[in-house]
């Protein structure tokens, strides 16, 4: 019985290595290399491809000086573009952000020439994407902002600039 079970159990193991998108062979993942600002790093193929179409569509838009706000998540990307953020919040899932909390974040986006949001519901709740509980937000970024094409990349990732 036990001789059954490490030889079923060895068996899911390689059923599970072999149909891995991610693997290619048992064990192995393909790596590839990757320069995200000045760092060089070994990723998936996928995910290297994912940063370098980042890149182009929104990082070589946006002059040294220019700054930018990332929401509600990708905190990550802000040192990807050599960038800081303007708000000290970095993740926004709250679930209807009261109207103090979002005249302050208008206020510090006052400076702010380029948004990056990332549209989609968190955790498959759509109360938690940000233009449903940071309507106000939402709004001043419709009226003070233009959407910039992207299309490389995924239709949820919204490119905004300033209006001039």
């Amino acid at each position: 019985a036990l001789a059954l079970a490490t030889l079923g159990s060895a068996a899911a193991l390689l059923a599970a290595l072999e149909n891995n998108p991610q693997l290619n062979h048992v064990g192995r993942v393909e790596l590839v290399e990757a320069r995200l600002g000045d760092d060089a790093l070994r990723m998936l193929p996928q995910q290297a491809d994912y940063f370098a179409r980042l890149q182009a569509a929104v990082g070589e838009r946006i002059g040294p000086e220019e700054r930018l706000f990332i929401a509600p998540s990708r905190p990550s990307f802000y040192p990807l573009f050599g960038k800081r953020s303007p708000s000290w919040w970095i993740y926004f899932f709250v679930k209807d952000a009261d109207e103090a909390e979002q005249a302050e974040l208008i206020g510090e986006l006052a400076e702010v020439e380029w948004v990056l949001i990332v549209d989609q519901a968190i955790a498959e709740r759509e109360e938690l994407r940000f233009r449903n509980s940071y309507p106000l937000v939402w709004r001043q970024l419709e009226t003070n902002f233009r959407r910039v094409p992207t299309p490389t990349l995924e239709a949820n990732h919204i490119l905004l600039r300033r209006r001039e």
